[in-house]
Protein backbone atom coordinates (compact mmCIF):
# COMPACT_ATOMS: atom_id res chain seq x y z
CA UNK A 1 0.00 0.00 0.00
CA UNK A 2 1.51 3.10 -1.03
CA UNK A 3 -0.46 5.02 1.50
CA UNK A 4 1.66 6.31 4.52
CA UNK A 5 0.34 3.95 7.23
CA UNK A 6 -0.22 6.37 10.73
CA UNK A 7 2.42 5.34 13.53
CA UNK A 8 -1.10 3.97 15.74
CA UNK A 9 -0.68 0.95 13.09
CA UNK A 10 2.81 0.75 12.25
CA UNK A 11 3.11 -2.49 14.67
CA UNK A 12 -0.24 -4.03 13.87
CA UNK A 13 -0.01 -3.55 9.91
CA UNK A 14 3.38 -5.34 10.25
CA UNK A 15 1.70 -8.51 12.09
CA UNK A 16 -1.40 -8.80 10.40
CA UNK A 17 -1.35 -7.14 7.26
CA UNK A 18 -4.23 -5.77 5.19
CA UNK A 19 -4.39 -6.86 1.76
CA UNK A 20 -5.73 -8.20 -1.53
CA UNK A 21 -6.92 -11.70 -1.36
CA UNK A 22 -9.05 -13.99 -3.32
CA UNK A 23 -12.14 -15.57 -1.61
CA UNK A 24 -15.42 -17.06 -3.28
CA UNK A 25 -13.60 -16.17 -6.63
CA UNK A 26 -13.78 -12.14 -6.36
CA UNK A 27 -11.04 -10.23 -5.16
CA UNK A 28 -11.41 -8.25 -1.70
CA UNK A 29 -9.31 -6.84 0.85
CA UNK A 30 -8.37 -9.82 3.70
CA UNK A 31 -5.91 -10.97 5.98
CA UNK A 32 -4.03 -14.19 6.82
CA UNK A 33 -6.01 -15.69 9.72
CA UNK A 34 -2.52 -16.91 11.23
CA UNK A 35 -1.15 -13.52 11.28
CA UNK A 36 -4.43 -12.56 13.42
CA UNK A 37 -4.08 -14.73 15.27
CA UNK A 38 -0.59 -14.09 16.42
CA UNK A 39 -1.37 -10.14 16.00
CA UNK A 40 -3.64 -10.77 18.77
CA UNK A 41 -1.77 -12.56 20.73
CA UNK A 42 -4.16 -15.88 21.52
CA UNK A 43 -2.74 -18.28 23.78
CA UNK A 44 -5.05 -21.51 22.22
CA UNK A 45 -3.60 -22.76 19.67
CA UNK A 46 -4.19 -21.75 15.80
CA UNK A 47 -6.74 -24.34 14.80
CA UNK A 48 -8.94 -24.89 17.74
CA UNK A 49 -9.42 -20.95 17.22
CA UNK A 50 -10.30 -20.39 14.19
CA UNK A 51 -12.65 -23.14 14.09
CA UNK A 52 -14.38 -22.04 17.52
CA UNK A 53 -14.67 -18.57 16.08
CA UNK A 54 -15.88 -19.13 12.62
CA UNK A 55 -18.75 -21.11 14.68
CA UNK A 56 -19.36 -18.96 17.10
CA UNK A 57 -20.04 -15.59 14.62
CA UNK A 58 -21.60 -18.41 11.87
CA UNK A 59 -18.73 -17.04 9.04
CA UNK A 60 -19.21 -19.02 5.47
CA UNK A 61 -16.82 -20.44 3.95
CA UNK A 62 -16.42 -18.86 0.08
CA UNK A 63 -18.23 -15.79 1.63
CA UNK A 64 -16.07 -14.29 4.61
CA UNK A 65 -13.33 -16.82 4.61
CA UNK A 66 -11.39 -19.34 2.36
CA UNK A 67 -9.63 -22.73 3.54
CA UNK A 68 -6.33 -23.37 2.39
CA UNK A 69 -5.38 -27.21 3.26
CA UNK A 70 -1.67 -28.12 2.75
CA UNK A 71 -0.41 -31.88 2.04
CA UNK A 72 1.82 -33.98 4.37
CA UNK A 73 5.25 -33.97 3.52
CA UNK A 74 5.43 -37.43 1.21
CA UNK A 75 6.78 -40.09 3.60
CA UNK A 76 6.30 -38.80 6.84
CA UNK A 77 2.79 -39.69 7.65
CA UNK A 78 0.63 -36.79 8.37
CA UNK A 79 3.56 -34.35 9.70
CA UNK A 80 3.55 -31.27 7.48
CA UNK A 81 0.14 -31.37 7.23
CA UNK A 82 -2.13 -28.09 7.92
CA UNK A 83 -5.52 -25.78 7.40
CA UNK A 84 -4.94 -22.39 6.79
CA UNK A 85 -7.50 -19.66 6.61
CA UNK A 86 -7.95 -16.29 4.54
CA UNK A 87 -10.33 -14.03 6.12
CA UNK A 88 -12.13 -11.30 4.60
CA UNK A 89 -11.13 -7.62 6.35
CA UNK A 90 -15.20 -8.09 7.48
CA UNK A 91 -15.09 -11.06 9.39
CA UNK A 92 -11.43 -10.08 10.81
CA UNK A 93 -13.11 -7.10 12.42
CA UNK A 94 -15.51 -9.34 13.37
CA UNK A 95 -13.34 -11.80 15.04
CA UNK A 96 -10.78 -9.05 16.16
CA UNK A 97 -13.83 -7.09 18.06
CA UNK A 98 -14.84 -10.18 20.09
CA UNK A 99 -11.01 -10.71 21.98
CA UNK A 100 -12.37 -8.00 23.75
CA UNK A 101 -8.78 -6.47 24.70
CA UNK A 102 -7.11 -3.15 23.49
CA UNK A 103 -4.99 -5.36 20.54
CA UNK A 104 -8.23 -6.43 19.35
CA UNK A 105 -9.56 -3.02 19.18
CA UNK A 106 -6.46 -1.59 18.24
CA UNK A 107 -6.66 -4.14 14.86
CA UNK A 108 -10.13 -3.25 13.83
CA UNK A 109 -9.49 0.12 14.08
CA UNK A 110 -6.49 -0.47 11.41
CA UNK A 111 -9.00 -2.39 9.44
CA UNK A 112 -11.16 0.22 9.58
CA UNK A 113 -8.74 2.40 8.47
CA UNK A 114 -7.70 0.44 5.36
CA UNK A 115 -11.07 -0.06 4.14
CA UNK A 116 -11.34 3.75 4.23
CA UNK A 117 -8.23 4.69 2.25
CA UNK A 118 -9.85 1.56 -0.26
CA UNK A 119 -12.98 4.03 -0.82
CA UNK A 120 -11.26 7.02 -1.08
CA UNK A 121 -8.49 6.16 -3.54
CA UNK A 122 -9.16 6.64 -7.31
CA UNK A 123 -10.87 3.49 -8.65
CA UNK A 124 -8.82 1.90 -11.74
CA UNK A 125 -10.25 3.21 -15.22
CA UNK A 126 -12.50 0.81 -17.01
CA UNK A 127 -11.48 -0.07 -20.51
CA UNK A 128 -13.51 2.18 -21.65
CA UNK A 129 -12.01 5.03 -19.79
CA UNK A 130 -8.57 3.46 -21.20
CA UNK A 131 -9.76 3.71 -24.93
CA UNK A 132 -11.40 7.23 -24.64
CA UNK A 133 -8.09 8.79 -23.07
CA UNK A 134 -5.91 6.35 -25.52
CA UNK A 135 -8.24 7.83 -28.64
CA UNK A 136 -7.95 11.34 -27.34
CA UNK A 137 -3.97 11.44 -26.92
CA UNK A 138 -3.81 9.43 -30.74
CA UNK A 139 -6.76 12.00 -32.45
CA UNK A 140 -4.44 14.89 -30.99
CA UNK A 141 -1.06 13.43 -32.29
CA UNK A 142 -2.41 12.30 -35.85
CA UNK A 143 -4.53 15.66 -36.32
CA UNK A 144 -1.83 17.32 -37.69
CA UNK A 145 -1.13 14.84 -39.82
CA UNK A 146 -4.92 14.82 -41.35
CA UNK A 147 -4.53 18.39 -41.82
CA UNK A 148 -1.02 18.23 -43.67
CA UNK A 149 -2.79 15.15 -45.85
CA UNK A 150 -5.93 17.61 -46.40
CA UNK A 151 -4.09 20.25 -47.67
CA UNK A 152 -1.71 17.81 -50.45
CA UNK A 153 -5.69 16.44 -51.17
CA UNK A 154 -6.77 20.04 -51.63
CA UNK A 155 -3.43 20.90 -53.50
CA UNK A 156 -3.94 17.80 -55.83
CA UNK A 157 -7.48 18.32 -57.29
CA UNK A 158 -6.25 21.69 -57.86
CA UNK A 159 -3.43 20.36 -59.95
CA UNK A 160 -6.16 18.08 -61.69
CA UNK A 161 -8.85 20.35 -62.10
CA UNK A 162 -6.54 22.45 -63.92
CA UNK A 163 -5.85 19.92 -66.66
CA UNK A 164 -7.41 21.43 -70.14
CA UNK A 165 -7.73 18.95 -72.98
CA UNK A 166 -8.43 21.56 -75.16
CA UNK A 167 -4.67 22.41 -74.49
CA UNK A 168 -2.73 22.54 -77.69
CA UNK A 169 -0.91 19.04 -76.67
CA UNK A 170 -4.35 17.26 -76.87
CA UNK A 171 -5.71 16.60 -80.27
CA UNK A 172 -8.88 14.55 -81.16
CA UNK A 173 -11.76 16.33 -78.71
CA UNK A 174 -13.81 18.23 -79.75
CA UNK A 175 -17.31 20.03 -78.14
CA UNK A 176 -20.96 19.22 -79.09
CA UNK A 177 -21.43 22.83 -80.28
CA UNK A 178 -18.76 22.02 -83.01
CA UNK A 179 -20.86 19.03 -84.48
CA UNK A 180 -23.85 20.96 -84.33
CA UNK A 181 -22.17 23.52 -86.53
CA UNK A 182 -21.27 21.15 -88.92
CA UNK A 183 -24.35 19.46 -89.22
CA UNK A 184 -25.86 22.85 -90.54
CA UNK A 185 -28.60 23.29 -87.68
CA UNK A 186 -30.04 26.57 -88.28
CA UNK A 187 -29.85 29.04 -85.47
CA UNK A 188 -33.48 29.00 -84.21
CA UNK A 189 -33.18 24.96 -84.10
CA UNK A 190 -29.80 24.96 -82.00
CA UNK A 191 -32.36 26.22 -78.76
CA UNK A 192 -31.03 23.42 -76.06
CA UNK A 193 -29.80 21.31 -78.86
CA UNK A 194 -25.99 21.23 -77.78
CA UNK A 195 -26.87 20.46 -74.48
CA UNK A 196 -29.33 17.56 -74.95
CA UNK A 197 -27.07 16.07 -77.79
CA UNK A 198 -24.04 16.47 -75.32
CA UNK A 199 -26.23 14.41 -72.79
CA UNK A 200 -27.35 12.07 -74.80
CA UNK A 201 -23.66 11.45 -76.22
CA UNK A 202 -22.26 11.13 -72.81
CA UNK A 203 -24.74 8.72 -71.41
CA UNK A 204 -24.18 7.08 -74.87
CA UNK A 205 -20.18 6.28 -74.17
CA UNK A 206 -20.95 5.55 -70.75
CA UNK A 207 -23.34 2.52 -71.23
CA UNK A 208 -20.89 1.13 -73.52
CA UNK A 209 -17.78 1.08 -71.74
CA UNK A 210 -16.63 4.40 -73.48
CA UNK A 211 -16.52 7.23 -70.74
CA UNK A 212 -12.89 7.54 -71.02
CA UNK A 213 -13.63 9.13 -74.26
CA UNK A 214 -15.40 12.14 -72.44
CA UNK A 215 -12.98 15.31 -71.12
CA UNK A 216 -13.88 18.11 -69.90
CA UNK A 217 -12.80 22.07 -70.18
CA UNK A 218 -11.43 23.56 -67.07
CA UNK A 219 -13.14 27.32 -67.42
CA UNK A 220 -16.60 26.53 -67.70
CA UNK A 221 -16.66 22.58 -67.27
CA UNK A 222 -17.54 21.91 -70.87
CA UNK A 223 -17.55 18.12 -72.07
CA UNK A 224 -15.42 17.31 -74.92
CA UNK A 225 -15.48 14.11 -76.44
CA UNK A 226 -12.99 11.97 -78.76
CA UNK A 227 -13.90 11.75 -82.14
CA UNK A 228 -13.87 8.36 -82.02
CA UNK A 229 -16.43 8.36 -79.70
CA UNK A 230 -18.60 11.01 -81.96
CA UNK A 231 -18.15 8.27 -84.89
CA UNK A 232 -19.49 6.26 -83.08
CA UNK A 233 -22.73 7.86 -81.34
CA UNK A 234 -23.42 9.19 -84.74
CA UNK A 235 -23.57 6.33 -86.40
CA UNK A 236 -25.91 4.99 -83.83
CA UNK A 237 -27.84 7.73 -82.81
CA UNK A 238 -26.39 10.81 -83.24
CA UNK A 239 -26.69 11.39 -87.22
CA UNK A 240 -30.49 10.80 -87.24
CA UNK A 241 -30.92 13.55 -84.31
CA UNK A 242 -29.04 16.15 -85.85
CA UNK A 243 -30.60 15.84 -89.68
CA UNK A 244 -34.08 15.45 -87.94
CA UNK A 245 -33.20 18.37 -85.82
CA UNK A 246 -32.39 20.41 -89.13
CA UNK A 247 -35.14 19.65 -90.65
CA UNK A 248 -37.66 20.68 -87.88
CA UNK A 249 -36.24 23.84 -87.38
CA UNK A 250 -36.98 24.77 -90.51
CA UNK A 251 -40.68 24.14 -89.88
CA UNK A 252 -40.23 25.21 -86.52
CA UNK A 253 -41.73 21.86 -85.10
CA UNK A 254 -40.35 20.08 -81.90
CA UNK A 255 -37.67 18.02 -82.17
CA UNK A 256 -37.92 14.20 -81.92
CA UNK A 257 -35.37 12.39 -80.17
CA UNK A 258 -35.33 8.54 -80.75
CA UNK A 259 -34.59 5.74 -78.18
CA UNK A 260 -31.20 5.17 -76.69
CA UNK A 261 -29.18 2.97 -78.66
CA UNK A 262 -27.37 0.36 -77.09
CA UNK A 263 -24.90 -2.37 -78.20
CA UNK A 264 -26.96 -5.17 -78.16
CA UNK A 265 -29.79 -3.58 -80.60
CA UNK A 266 -26.63 -2.75 -82.78
CA UNK A 267 -26.13 -6.42 -83.50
Amino acid sequence: MSTIIPAEFSDVATLCTAKEVVIGSQVVLGVDARALHEGLGVKRDFATWTKARINSLGLEEGVDYERISRSPVLGSGNRGASTDYTLTLDAAKHIAMVEKNEMGRLIRSYFIWVEKQQITAPSALTAREVGGIAKSVVNKAVAPVMEEIASLRSHLEHVVGSYDPTGIFVTGYRPMSAVVNEHKIPSCGRRGLVVKCSNRCARFLQRNGMGGMIRCTREQGTRLFHQEGLDKWLLAEGKEILLNARDIAIGQNTIPFPRAVHKEEKR
